[in-house]
């Protein structure tokens, strides 16, 4: 029984020490919860270089309540929701999502005070215009009209590498890739269409200058992508690697040794793939309204689709605007305004049955 209680004062000694003490309270300090910014879901980790995104797990504030992140409305209409997703945070709990971290879904349930069913899925680490209904009917249309042949897609990548120079192609040109995909262990046709925005060409071996220049200069490619026809898993990952050109940040597709400069040098701790815009085609919706405004509600007399276009996020415009892509940058917006587009988050008109009584 002497061993127990030796161990158990050594234990507590430790612990009333000043320097213990000290040391522990600097720990907490330390992972303290930092409410995230209503425009970006991202921290700063004070050993990294610039801004990270990550899950954050729930935490209390100094008032003892749960500070959530606002998830930024693009479009609020009565039968569905378009937002603009941050990140490094998961749409719905699986068995994997960890048990204290947010979820997308649940954040929005008790942000809109109304029950959100996914109409698609965005990766974890991707940001961008992601659609919800409010009830399962309208889900099972909306999701229809956006599998249908007219319904676009569109999302933003920065790619490694300069396709001018690697694959001779022009800015503004279009690449199509149409590779099989396996889903669930089936080949399933899939086509991608990248269009070259702006690129850089970057210092001449790329390989081995990343870790013995100093003024290392990475080559890379803004383009746009459109999924066609198709959206199988991870699809533009995936079709981006078949080019040659993964995207950054890619941690199964993409170099190591690039990622790690890119995070380390220019602050990009994410995937560089943003869902910019959705455009679908109208449907025939017979569902009830599902309570909210008078007129904003998808019925058979105003049914012109959806067209929901999702500004940058924050983290991933300092990437674009910051050192050494100030050109890339500027021929980008020549061919693509709506890469400046301000950030939008409507907070107005009749969010849920309960509005009134907040």
């Amino acid at each position: 029984m002497r061993k127990p209680v030796a161990v158990l004062f050594l234990v507590s000694s430790l612990l009333t020490s000043p320097t213990a003490t000290q040391g522990l309270s600097n720990a907490n300090n330390a992972h303290a919860y930092a409410p995230p910014s209503s425009r970006c879901f991202s921290t700063t980790d004070s050993n990294s270089t610039g801004s990270t995104c990550s899950v954050v797990a729930p935490s209390k504030g100094g008032n003892g309540k749960v500070e959530r992140p606002r998830i930024p409305v693009l479009h609020y209409k009565d039968n569905y929701v378009c937002v603009n997703k941050p990140a490094g945070l998961t749409v719905h709990r699986s068995k994997g999502t960890p048990r204290r971290t947010f979820v997308l879904s649940t954040l929005l349930k008790r942000q809109l005070s109304r029950k959100v069913f996914p109409v698609h899925r965005l990766d974890h680490r991707t940001s961008g215009a992601i659609l919800f209904a409010f009830d399962s009917k309208s889900a099972g249309k909306i999701h229809g009209s956006l599998r249908s042949d007219d319904a676009t897609k569109q999302y933003v990548a920065l790619l490694r590498g300069d396709l001018c120079d690697d694959l001779d192609v022009e800015p503004g040109q279009k690449i199509s890739i149409d590779k099989p995909l396996k889903v669930d262990g089936v080949e399933k046709t899939a086509r991608t269409d990248f269009t070259l925005l702006a690129s850089i060409a970057g210092s001449d071996d790329q390989r081995n200058d990343i870790e013995s220049r100093a003024d290392f200069v990475p080559s890379c490619s803004l383009v746009l992508c459109e999924p066609i026809d198709s959206g199988r898993t991870h699809q533009i990952r995936r079709h981006a690697y078949a080019l040659g050109h993964p995207i950054l940040g890619d941690t199964e597709h993409g170099d190591t040794r690039i990622n790690r400069w890119w995070r380390n040098n220019r602050g990009l701790n994410r995937l560089a793939l943003h869902c910019f815009s959705l455009d679908l085609p109208s449907w025939d919706d017979e569902s009830e309204n599902g309570g909210g405004g008078d007129d904003d509600g998808i019925d058979d007399d105003d049914n012109s689709g959806i067209q929901c276009l999702a500004p940058l996020s924050p983290e991933l415009l300092q990437v674009l605007q910051g050192e050494g892509m100030e050109q890339l940058w500027e021929e980008a917006l020549e061919r693509d305004s709506r890469l400046s587009a301000e950030f939008v988050d409507m907070r107005g008109g009749s969010f849920g049955r309960n509005f009134q009584k907040k």
